[in-house]
């Protein structure tokens, strides 16, 4: 389980607020330093998280843990099992293998996003083209 620092945050994320103080607000508590009080004692607001979960549709093990899925009742598509099947996959590697794979994953990641750009940029000068002519 994680820290209350990383659970309040994933709250945060969950009710689309940005500070403590707007959490509270949310939460409907009306000392603005119940979550700093948490903080300190190291207290995780399960109930609270109830209340989130309940309010805004992501599940307990999301807030708690960090684990996917996020949203409770996800329909399961191809691509999660596709998903599903390279992480079973991945598991079964060795530490060397994995990093090799990360490596290759990043890399085609990143060829990937600058084709984007230069797709965005070659689209951007085809309309500048139109309207100097």
């Amino acid at each position: 389980m994680d820290s209350v620092e990383e659970i309040i945050e994933r709250m945060r994320q969950a009710c689309g607020v940005n500070s403590d103080v707007e959490l509270a607000k949310y939460l409907g508590l009306s000392r603005s330093n119940a979550i700093s009080s948490w903080k300190t004692r190291g207290s995780k607001p399960y109930a609270y998280c109830e209340i989130v979960s309940e309010q805004e549709g992501v599940t307990m093990d999301w807030l708690l843990t960090g684990k996917e899925p996020k949203h409770r009742g996800k329909m399961t598509t191809a691509l999660d099992q596709q998903e599903m099947r390279l992480l079973d996959m991945i598991e079964q590697l060795s530490e060397e293998n994995r990093r090799e794979i990360l490596s290759r994953i990043e890399s085609m990641y990143s060829a990937n996003q600058q084709a984007k750009r230069i797709e965005e940029l070659e689209s951007r000068l085809m309309e500048l083209s139109k309207k100097i002519s």
